[in-house]
């Protein structure tokens, strides 16, 4: 993989970063991020992590090593609990999936979060600057992804049964503020049978590459979507497949319904009104322990 070199500036003072060439996110597998933490201080040779990164998920466990400073979803003043959007890049650590996956990472994965940040040691920190010595910003993750690469991942260590999702459609209620949307699957379709199935922790990341925040306004646009899917699906030759908790990675459209001028979402943002989406699902899978399709028991007829 290539290597690129991204200077930042910070009120004059040059911090040079090491940026990876990134796979597009099609070849990413997000999962979201519920919880966590970590804090920047000032030092002599720029800002630094002080403490570790802590990022938690419903997904797996996540474990963070190292990575780019953050980038930020604008120049903003933070005091306490600003809501503000972080771009983790570089990310090097691991993760293990209640799937039975796990991924190594070294400096190729990310993690884009919605936070709330407080200053201490300064009246307030402006994002992307330099933080005054003796002061630290502190941040506590609300919402988010974290993307591996798919081809970081291990194999299922159990033998799956792959449904094809082939079309559907969903809407969206985006809250103010930090937090997870609210999507309801209004139809998904499969070859295979009838889907009924919710999907918590939604996440609308780019298709493509990876530009920060990704936006989406009132025209359809690309979308790869994300979270955990449950319910079941009943299938065409009577069995049913139980979904629990499942990874899943669909592609499809999304656009904001919401009038102007609150017609634009972002991801991940913070948003200052609520606004709504609607979208369409265009091809996907769900995979399923083989364990997890069952074959309705026949019942039991006593004989005369």
């Amino acid at each position: 993989m290539s290597c690129g070199i991204r200077s930042t500036a910070f009120f004059g003072v040059i911090s040079t970063i090491v940026s990876l060439a990134w796979p597009a996110q099609g070849q990413f597998v997000s999962i979201p991020v519920t919880n966590g933490s970590f804090a920047l201080t000032g030092g002599a040779a720029g800002n630094q992590y002080s403490g570790p990164i802590t990022l938690l998920s419903p997904a797996g466990t996540i474990n963070v090593t190292n990575a780019a400073q953050p980038i930020y979803q604008s120049v903003l003043t933070i005091t306490t609990n600003t809501p503000v959007g972080v771009y983790l890049s570089n990310v090097s650590g691991s993760a293990n999936l209640n799937d039975g996956r796990s991924a190594t990472l070294n400096g190729n994965g990310a993690a884009k979060l919605e936070t709330l940040a407080t200053v201490t040691g300064a009246a307030n920190y402006i994002a992307t600057a330099r933080i005054p010595v003796g002061a630290t910003v502190s941040f506590t993750v609300v919402s988010g992804s974290f993307d591996i690469p798919q081809a970081a991942l291990s194999a299922y260590p159990t033998p799956q049964v792959v449904i094809p999702i082939t079309g559907g459609s969903f809407s969206i209620n985006a809250p103010a503020g930090a937090g997870f949307e609210t999507l309801t699957i209004n139809s998904l379709l499969t070859p295979l049978g009838t889907a009924n199935v919710t999907l918590t922790y939604p996440l609308l990341v780019n298709p493509g590459n990876t530009p920060f925040p990704y936006t989406i306004s009132g025209t359809a646009t690309q979308v790869q979507i994300g979270g955990l899917v449950n319910g079941t699906i009943s299938l065409s030759d009577g069995r049913t497949a139980n979904v629990n908790d499942r990874i899943v990675v669909w592609q499809g459209t999304a656009q904001v319904t919401t009038a102007a001028p609150n017609n634009v979402y972002q991801f991940p943002a913070v948003l200052p009104v609520p606004i709504t989406l609607t979208g369409t699902v265009t091809s996907g899978s769900i995979s399923v322990p083989a364990s997890d399709v069952v074959t309705p028991t026949p019942p039991v007829v006593t004989p005369p």
